[in-house]
């Protein structure tokens, strides 16, 4: 995974935007996205809905297989920073994942977002179920 990143980062760095914008910008897209193929999954046909969940299975099983979110880490690679996109949740819920061990909050990192992902694909089912299968 980290030759992937750092190919990326060597894309993005050659570009003439800053990489900071750059990150900024996937960071935005990032925490949209799952919603973006729910909303989707609402009002478009049956191809571009099962569409999304392959999507979606495809990114579940990278982050998987991978053990991390690539995209999170070309993102901190580029802001320079070590925030994710999970550390809202966690920090609602009380906890102060700044605080911790790096391998401390990649461990909570992990479980929240397999969490969460697996709301959002289990989500994504039940619309494709109601929507074309009942």
């Amino acid at each position: 995974m980290n030759l992937c990143v750092e190919t990326l980062f060597r894309i993005c760095d050659q570009s003439w935007i800053t990489n900071y914008n750059i990150g900024i910008w996937m960071r935005s897209v990032h925490l949209v996205s799952p919603f973006f193929l729910i909303f989707i999954s609402l009002f478009h046909s049956e191809r571009t809905t099962k569409l999304c969940i392959y999507f979606m299975i495809t990114m579940f099983t990278l982050f998987l297989l991978l053990g991390d979110c690539w995209m999170s880490r070309l993102e901190n690679r580029l802001c320079n920073d070590r925030m994710c996109i999970v550390d809202l949740v966690i920090e609602s819920l009380g906890i102060d994942i700044y605080s911790l061990s790096y391998e401390r909050q990649n461990k909570i990192r992990y479980s929240f977002t397999y969490i969460i992902a697996t709301i959002f694909f289990v989500t994504l089912l039940v619309i494709y179920y109601y929507r074309f299968i009942k």
